[in-house]
């Protein structure tokens, strides 16, 4: 188009005498629509449908026409308030004021009363008429008459009373507005208490157990101190706690706070110091059982009155030699019974504890997988059975005693040889024929068995024996293809899902009639590809789902399997990893919730689908989306913006994966948790905490700068980061604290700007 064509249409637009129909006309374009809007002769139904425009400027200028619907207009007040009150229509709806108070909403009004060119009239009847936010509102504007305000200090309303107070008409400031200033927020730790007391049972206590996460060392300082002892107590435990978050903890008066952070990985040594030497025996049990506790500690630790914490440093792989020595003569067995489980234990410890009055003792002894065998040899010839079976399962028994033990009366000791990992073919042959059931299928499932003891199993009477030849991953083919025509069920099974049954053997099994038999196979990591074809087009869901699972199916099976009619099915093939991009794409839009979810989540999703489903009507679909480690930069911050919060933190945490940490998210992740809360003359402490940290974003500040809490408005003009511009309106409003905060960080900013540019060579 022309330019002088398009200078025609503009003015068509714009002139009184265009024609309703041409004005409907030209509105379809975009470009043109703000001049219809503002066209006198606009009529009143295109100007109603006009309202609803998606272009923020075709609104604005419906808001400045007089031919616009009353009811268009005073919603649109709510975010155009001056275009309304230039509007000749509003001065006609004051005459009835009555009637304006009913219809007018609150959130048009309260925008009205913050405005400079608001009529005192409305003023005037805004503080007869309205209570709470509309008063917050009205006391922001600093030319509301002083009669008003001051007969709104006389309100019951402690909340409107002190923002009138406040109010600049008061001239002086009240007594108590100094000690505001110096807490820098009004009962900020009551509020803060009583807003995580509220959402204990809500997903908020895990929202402010992420953030702490996150290693802001401004979350952990304020808000775990005042947080309550279930959210204290959920990040001690925690294993990303950051050391310096732990540090603080340690000091809590909650005992379960102080055993969390005992126990954690993360804890400093020097924190696990001081409490090593705490009042509470759970702290201390917990500090004895850390791998960071200092030696020093452990000795200490180790004279503790209580069994349970001498057991934890018993058992502390970090414990000095010496002191495991003590241990090991301590009156009570269990400690002992740590001792000899510690890898740290001299031989000659070792040793005592190998002739010690109790059984269970001399077990774990038998058991420790560093003992001597010169130690096991004497320990073989116990009197106990218990203790010769620890010594059979010891993989360091040496093979001339495991023959003997071979040969035991016991048959827990026989069991434990034919358990062992170690023992010689020649052991294993016997033990192969023996008469308790449980001793061979010890035999039939160790690693160390060979081929031919396992095709003599194969054909015992037992069943749990034959199964456990068919589980074994030693077992020839010869032998699996003699079980594949196995009378039990579950035999068969397990040759079906051994990887060394061959194509063949497969082939008969996937013929069969049991269920069962053939899902093992469709989940055999093995099977060949011509087996899985035929699998695939199974009536029973389940075995064409394990298809649809397998990592060996083939991309033009699961392009196949992507349309079957089982939800199930479906599912698994957007798990697969081998799904092709251009299924996983059509699979995007599949009606199942959790279809989606699975290519939401599987890292071979394109990125174009990863963002088309990162706009899914479903939460977990986002999340899935959120969570998945192919997402890319640009798609977490949108979804770190998402309007679920645990999205949002999703995003955070996956981005926080990389090593360089991203501004931009921190900042999404903190604007996320401004959108939360009230927006009331008693909004959240934490809204009012996240708007005063310096890591909130310009942009948030500048949109909440109009709070009608005077709180949060404080703590936005005490911000570095509040833009100013914002700060210089801020110092014209009408809360006297808000205005000096302005001005206070105006003049810090700029001084600190001036004595920089002094300092600047050349300047």
């Amino acid at each position: 188009m022309t330019k002088s064509r398009r200078n025609s249409l503009r003015q068509e637009a714009s002139s009184p005498e265009t024609g309703a129909d041409r004005l409907a006309e030209l509105a379809t374009d975009p470009k043109l629509a703000r001049l219809v809007a503002a066209n006198p002769i606009a009529t009143s139904e295109l100007l109603l449908e006009l309202s609803h425009s998606d272009d923020k400027g075709v609104r604005k200028a419906c808001a400045g026409n007089a031919n616009t619907p009353v009811e268009a207009l005073l919603k649109l007040g709510d975010k155009f308030p001056e275009q309304l009150l230039g509007n000749p229509v509003f001065e006609l709806m004051l005459l009835d004021h009555q009637a304006l108070f009913q219809e007018l909403p609150t959130a048009t009004l309260n925008s009205l009363l913050k405005c400079e060119q608001v009529p005192v009239e409305l003023i005037r009847l805004a503080s007869s008429y309205c209570v709470g936010s509309t008063l917050h509102s009205l006391l922001l504007n600093p030319l509301a008459p002083t009669d008003v305000v001051q007969e709104l200090c006389d309100r019951l309303d402690p909340e409107v009373r002190i923002a009138a107070e406040l109010h600049i008409s008061n001239n002086v400031l009240p007594d108590w507005a100094e000690t505001i200033c110096d807490e820098l927020s009004f009962r900020r730790v009551e509020r803060m208490q009583e807003w995580l007391e509220i959402r204990l049972k809500e997903k908020w206590q895990i929202y402010a157990n992420e953030l702490v996460l996150l290693g802001e060392p401004c979350f952990a300082t304020l808000i775990l101190p005042i947080a309550p002892a279930k959210l204290r107590r959920k990040v001690a435990r925690n294993s990303q706690t950051p050391p310096g978050t732990l540090q603080i903890l340690a000091e809590d008066q909650d005992e379960r706070v102080r055993k969390g952070v005992a126990k954690s990985s993360q804890t400093p040594p020097v924190t696990l110091q001081i409490l090593a030497q705490d009042q509470k025996k759970r702290v201390r049990i917990a500090v004895a059982g850390n791998a960071q506790t200092p030696p020093r500690s452990l000795q200490v630790l180790a004279q503790d009155k209580n069994k349970f914490v001498r057991m934890g440093v018993a058992r502390n792989s970090q414990t000095p030699s010496e002191t495991l020595q003590i241990l090991a003569e301590d009156k009570d067995e269990d400690v002992r019974m740590g001792v000899a489980l510690n890898s740290q234990t001299p031989t000659g410890t070792l040793q005592i504890l190998a002739q010690d009055k109790k059984e269970s003792v001399r077990w774990y002894v038998a058991r420790f997988s560093l003992a001597p065998p010169e130690l096991l040899q004497i320990l073989a010839q116990n009197m106990e059975e218990h203790v010769r079976s620890g010594v059979a399962m010891n993989s360091r028994t040496p093979p001339e005693l495991l023959q003997i033990l071979a040969q035991d009366k016991g048959e827990n000791v026989r069991r434990g040889v034919a358990r062992n990992s170690q023992v010689p073919p020649e052991i294993i042959k016997i033990l192969a024929q023996e008469n308790d059931w449980i001793v061979r299928t010890e035999v039939a499932e160790n690693s160390q068995t060979n081929p031919e003891i396992l095709q003599i199993l194969a054909k015992d009477m037992c069943d749990f024996v034959r199964r456990s030849v068919a589980q074994n991953s030693r077992t020839p083919p010869a032998t699996l293809q003699i079980l594949a025509q196995d009378k039990d069920e579950d035999v068969r099974k397990e040759v079906a899902e051994n990887s060394q049954s061959t194509p063949e053997i497969l082939q008969i099994l996937a013929q069969g009639k049991d269920e069962n038999v053939r899902r093992g196979v469709a989940r055999n990591s093995q099977v060949p590809p011509e087996i899985i074809k035929i699998l695939a087009q199974e009536n029973d869901w389940i075995v064409r789902t394990e298809v649809a699972e397998n990592s060996q199916t083939n991309p033009e099976i699961l392009q196949i399997l992507a349309k079957d009619m089982c939800d199930f099915v479906r599912r698994s093939v957007a798990q697969n990893s081998r799904t092709p991009p251009a299924t996983l794409q059509i699979l995007a839009q599949d009606k199942d919730e959790d279809v989606r979810r699975g290519v939401a989540g599987n890292s071979q999703t394109p990125p174009g689908t990863l963002q088309i489903l990162a706009q899914d009507k479903s939460e977990n679909v986002r999340m899935e989306v959120a969570r998945n480690t192919q997402a890319f930069p640009e798609l977490l911050q949108t979804l770190a913006q998402d309007k679920q919060l645990d999205i949002c933190i999703a995003a955070v945490k996956n981005s926080l994966a990389v090593p360089e940490r991203s501004d931009k998210l921190s900042h999404a992740l903190i604007s996320a948790f401004c959108r939360r809360g009230s927006r009331g003359s008693n909004p959240s402490s934490f809204r009012r905490f996240l708007f005063s940290l310096p890591q909130c974003p310009a942009s948030i500040l500048a949109k909440n700068f109009r709070s009608i809490s005077w709180l949060e408005r404080f703590a936005i003009a005490g911000n570095p980061s509040t833009p100013e511009s914002v700060l210089e309106r801020m110092t014209l409003e009408g809360n006297q604290l808000v205005r000096r905060a302005a001005a206070s960080n105006l003049a810090e900013r700029r001084n600190k700007t001036s004595t920089m540019t002094s300092e600047t060579p050349g300047s």
